[in-house]
């Protein structure tokens, strides 16, 4: 699945998701992964007002590693000695990763 398939506010909503915890394990850098992917190129407007509000709770871990979690996510970062793959784009991907 490409990362465009995946509409902006399905990716908001999923950062609100760990934001808050709701049926997830409550993941700020995750939030923050998806409010990025959400913003997008062409920064849409409500990835990056619930980003920059969430910006003002991070600790300064979490800073760094929700914008890695976004690159990595869109394959632009190396996973160990791999290439993460256009269809391993999932939590579970990830936390095999890490």
């Amino acid at each position: 699945m490409k990362n465009t398939s995946i509409p902006k506010l399905t990716r908001r909503g999923m950062g609100v998701m760990y934001e808050r915890g709701d049926g997830v394990a409550k993941d700020y850098a995750e939030a923050y992964k998806w409010y990025t992917l959400a913003a997008g190129k062409k920064q849409n407007v409500f990835g990056m007002v619930n980003r920059e509000a969430l910006v003002r709770r991070l600790t300064a871990e979490e800073l760094a590693e929700g914008p890695r979690r976004a690159r990595l996510f869109r394959g632009l970062e190396v996973a160990g000695s791999e290439r993460v793959r256009l269809g391993d784009r999932t939590g579970a991907a990830f936390a095999k990763h890490h």
